[in-house]
């Protein structure tokens, strides 16, 4: 179902306290569900656990993990969810999350997670949502026996879903997928057709299909212009589009801190990094690409581009839409360059 809304002490000390909370909630009884509908922090995810049989019914016989965005998160979601995106019919701890866990959403689509050290502490993200580690980690049964984990999240999981116009079914695409069928996707105003072609036309849609984990930078229709910018973008363009076997969210990426593409070998080397821009109230992101070494074709050099629409999750990584191509050094990104104080 979904539901639209207008994101040490010591580590002895910690593991004592986890055993405290899990010993007094086993002698409470207290099941995983009585402990979200307690807590009034989680009331706008217990709702739409009411609002959904099978994820009730989840709770009470299955063995599951569930990530629970607090109150917060869900008064600055403005986009659309689904409560069985936030569950995993599996039982993982932090330790044991490994690089991603599979969804309960139609299709399973998986969840990806990255860790991330700061300072003295690793944090955790799933998609790019922050766990809470100091409320996370809190396992119980429920009435079956069964083991249930809960982790509390800043921020609401949003799948990739298809428009409710849409003629065909898309469940769980990968970046294949999401390209051949963007239009019927609800990835709001944005059209990546132009892209499409290019990526057609140089015969590199393998790339896009390929199993594990990847990052995907893909430029809308906006930045097709002018006319002279699609005939540049080649095979190599294409190539520096796509970080290999990294998943990466926007919030959980290191800012700027140079990551390899695929278009880095002997004769081109170019590199992508992400930083962000105050703009009033606002946090932009941003991705630049770096040309570290050119050829006769590509020019060394750096392109900028606001990342209009990221945090795509699908089935082979996360796609982030990006104002214009990377790489590509014409005249009117040389104004740009010029006019910028980035």
């Amino acid at each position: 179902m979904k539901f639209k809304i207008m994101p040490m002490f010591s580590v002895v000390v910690t593991t004592t306290t986890t055993l405290l909370i899990l010993f007094a909630s086993s002698v409470n009884g207290m099941t995983l569900e009585e402990k979200i509908r307690d807590d009034s922090d989680l009331s706008q995810f217990y709702a739409l656990l009411e609002m959904n049989p099978i994820a009730m019914s989840t709770l009470k016989y299955r063995t599951l993990t569930v990530f629970a965005p607090t109150n917060q998160a869900f008064q600055r979601f403005t986009g659309n969810t689904s409560v069985l995106y936030h569950i995993s019919t599996v039982a993982r701890t932090l330790e044991h999350l490994g690089s991603q866990v599979i969804s309960d959403y139609d299709g399973n689509p998986p969840l990806y997670v990255t860790r991330k050290r700061t300072g003295k502490q690793e944090d955790f993200y799933i998609n790019h949502a922050l766990i809470l580690r100091s409320r996370s980690n809190v396992q119980l049964q429920n009435k079956e026996g069964k083991k249930q984990v809960l982790h509390v999240i800043d921020d609401v999981l949003e799948p990739l879903t298809a428009k409710s116009s849409a003629t065909i079914e898309i469940f769980n695409p990968d970046a294949w997928n999401f390209l051949t069928h963007s239009e019927s996707l609800d990835i709001g105003p944005h059209r990546v057709r132009s892209f499409r072609q290019r990526v057609v036309m140089t015969k590199k849609e393998k790339i896009y299909s390929e199993a594990g984990g990847h990052t995907f930078f893909v430029p809308v229709e906006e930045g097709f212009k002018p006319s002279p910018r699609p005939d540049l973008i080649d095979r190599k363009v294409i190539d520096g589009h796509v970080l290999p076997n990294k998943v990466i969210f926007t919030s959980s990426a290191a800012i700027d801190e140079p990551y390899t593409t695929l278009a880095f070998e002997d004769n081109l080397k170019v590199t992508v990094s992400f930083f962000t821009q105050q703009s009033g109230k606002e946090t932009k992101t941003y991705v630049k690409s770096n040309t570290v070494i050119g050829d006769s074709k590509h020019s060394a050099g750096v392109v900028m581009a606001e990342i209009v629409k990221g945090n795509i999750p699908v089935k082979n990584g996360v796609m982030h839409l990006i104002y214009r191509p990377l790489m590509v050094v014409d005249n009117s990104v040389k104004q740009f360059l010029e006019v910028s104080h980035f």
